[in-house]
């Protein structure tokens, strides 16, 4: 599942945290975070998900607004599961 958390100004409402748990509850086990135009929440989203129990897979990404002839999104994802990359 892929989802925006409260870093993303009116796309998301919760903390990485708090979607690492929801995300448990409901037996997930990959959880994409792709915040808007931003990677402020990778570290508290790669924190909650290493203390996870439920082993949840995290991937890192970024949803980006691209200005062109108008505006479109890219979505960015981590290839190897890692904020930084390889």
């Amino acid at each position: 599942m892929r989802v925006a958390s409260g870093y993303s100004a009116r796309y998301g409402a919760s903390l990485p945290g708090a979607l690492v748990q929801r995300a448990a509850e409901r037996g997930m086990t990959t959880l994409a975070l792709t915040d808007r135009d931003t990677v402020a929440g990778t570290v508290r989203f790669a924190t909650a998900t290493a203390a996870a129990a439920a082993g949840i897979r995290p991937v890192f990404g970024v949803d980006v607004a691209v200005l062109r002839q108008e505006l479109c999104y890219v979505l960015l994802l981590s290839t190897d599961g890692s904020p930084q990359g390889p």
